[in-house]
């Protein structure tokens, strides 16, 4: 058996505790997650420009078939802004508001409702988490991003019906 004294104990717990400060001090700094959220918001207008190519202004439902330069793309694109979304909503939700937020809530409208787009079934279920957790009586600090949410033109008219066959299972991949 192996004994480890109090004091041994004491010190590993200091140590992690630090660590943790550590982290936290630089995972949850406000501004980093501003240029994470100003670096993906551009990921997301690269994304859109692929979707629409002449700029005017993303369209739904997009065509049945998925351009090639899509198609190409890593689910790791889309899945990296989903993550990060999910953790800012979590620890720091008070950053959701600017432009860059606006073309993410864009591409999450627009993927979330052309499932087609999207081949990985647990990648979709994601982005609807990320809808989820935008809610209000989910995160009470998210009230600016979930209207931007739900107020988009997109949204408006696509959202309703593409999460029904969301939760129903009549997407196809």
């Amino acid at each position: 058996a192996i004994v480890f004294s109090t004091r041994l104990l004491k010190c590993v717990l200091q140590r992690l505790q630090k660590a943790k400060m550590c982290a936290d001090a630089g995972l949850l700094e406000e501004w980093q997650l501003r240029k994470c959220l100003q670096f993906y918001g551009t990921t997301a207008q690269m994304l859109l420009r692929i979707l629409d190519p002449e700029a005017k202004g993303p369209l739904l439902p997009l065509p049945n078939e998925v351009p090639m330069a899509w198609a190409a793309l890593p689910d790791y694109y889309i899945e990296d802004i989903a993550d990060l979304l999910l953790f800012i909503i979590h620890y720091q939700p008070g950053v959701l508001g600017d432009q860059a937020t606006q073309d993410l809530v864009t591409l999450l409208i627009v993927c979330v409702c052309s499932a087609h787009y999207i081949s990985n079934p647990y990648l979709l279920a994601k982005l609807v988490e990320v809808m989820f957790v935008m809610n209000p009586a989910v995160q009470p600090r998210t009230e600016r991003i979930n209207a931007m949410m739900l107020q988009h033109p997109l949204s408006i008219l696509h959202l309703v019906p593409a999460l029904m066959k969301f939760y129903t299972g009549q997407n196809h991949y």
